[in-house]
């Protein structure tokens, strides 16, 4: 990206914070602007020199793109907002852990302004500007899910971005998105919050302080914000009833075993989760 490229930022959280500090680092000369409805993250931004000025009414036409980083309950009431202000050549693209609503809803704005749907597989259990940092997509994918009639450079000006701060870009249907990221994403959530819950609730107190590394790096995403997974799983419902109920049939069958005293039947069990677990990559 050339010198005096803009891109505007609305949302400085984890990932927006940890965004615009990305391009800090990898393209000083890219010009960036943000806005976020705590002030304070904003000032912090502009006090570390990450970003280049706040972004509002009067330069959002002026940005080339435009990342929309807001929780995913409220990106398609911003979205529309913002689209309808910005410039016709420019670019929207979202952070969003789900797909299809926010596709849909903005599928008349294909070309100009163009929205392609996006989403950095990225994060951590802490939130807010202040524990964003410019290595967090560094290695990371990042989906984009543009519709098939939008030009090809614009799709390719939205994988640059991202390639520049260290992510590998791939592109996908908006619905496979929900589905498998309700499996391997919003599952593994929900589970690890359910664990907790169940401890915490269990009739007689439960010591977990004497908890071994197991439990701690199971759970470790039930320190994620709730408000966010709260939202994330209610806007992509269907898909992740599905995946609770396969999960439920797979520990229902566990728990039949153990019931039964089936050796063999749990080494199988076991066998194929640890090959699964072990076929990842980075494993």
């Amino acid at each position: 990206m050339e010198d005096g490229f803009r891109i505007g930022i609305v949302g400085l959280g984890l990932i927006g914070g940890s965004l615009a500090k990305a391009l800090r680092e990898s393209a000083p000369g890219v010009e960036i602007y943000a806005s976020d409805r705590r002030k304070k993250r904003v000032e912090m931004a502009l006090g570390e020199g990450v970003i280049s000025g706040t972004l509002g009414k009067k330069n959002l036409p002026e940005m080339d793109i435009v990342v929309l980083a807001v929780p995913v309950q409220e990106s398609v009431k911003v979205a529309r907002d913002l689209i309808l202000r910005m410039a016709p050549e420019s670019i929207l693209t979202d952070c969003g852990s789900v797909k299809g609503e926010i596709y849909r809803a903005l599928q008349d704005y294909w070309k100009s302004p163009c929205f392609v749907a996006g989403h950095p597989i990225a994060g951590t259990e802490r939130s807010g500007y202040e524990n964003g940092f410019p290595t967090l997509f560094r290695n990371r994918m990042v989906f984009l899910c543009p519709y098939k009639r939008t030009p090809r450079g614009k799709v390719a000006l939205v994988k640059k971005m991202w390639e520049r701060v260290g992510a590998r870009v791939r592109t996908m249907d908006p619905d496979a998105h929900d589905h498998l990221f309700a499996f391997v994403s919003h599952l593994p959530h929900a589970v690890a919050y359910s664990l907790v819950h169940a401890i915490a609730t269990f009739d007689s107190p439960l010591p977990i302080g004497y908890s071994a590394g197991g439990f701690r790096d199971f759970t470790r995403i039930a320190s994620s914000d709730p408000t966010m997974w709260t939202e994330i799983m209610l806007q992509n419902r269907e898909e992740v009833l599905r995946a609770l109920r396969h999960f439920r049939k797979s520990l229902g069958a566990l728990e039949e075993m153990i019931k039964k005293g089936d050796e063999e039947a749990m080494k199988r069990y076991f066998r194929m989760a640890k090959k699964t677990r072990d076929s990842l990559p980075g494993v």
